[in-house]
């Protein structure tokens, strides 16, 4: 089974980091995000682990959140890729 991470967009990133309540704890590049996002992946991958990057869209998380009442939080980014993934995965599965 996979693991699943959250991967806003260089695009997206300034969005994805306002819009969190936990924003100010990251990065304020994208850049030194995804540097550190790409280092905790490898050490992941290299424990056994696999990780698959779901791609960050804002609409989405937030309806997700809404629907879940969850905080836009790491909590809430960790439960929508993880559900998100996963639906992808299944519906990989079925086709």
């Amino acid at each position: 089974m996979a693991n699943f991470a959250l991967w806003p967009n260089r695009a997206n990133y300034h969005r994805f980091r306002e819009m969190m309540q936990d924003g100010e704890k990251l990065p304020r590049s994208f850049g030194r995000w995804q540097r550190i996002a790409m280092e905790q992946i490898a050490q992941a991958q290299a424990e056994g682990n696999i990780v698959e990057i779901v791609p960050f869209n804002p609409e989405k998380f937030l309806a997700f959140c809404r629907e879940q009442e969850l905080s836009h939080d790491g909590q809430a980014r960790g439960l929508y890729a993880t559900v998100t993934g996963s639906n992808s995965e299944l519906r990989a599965t079925k086709n």
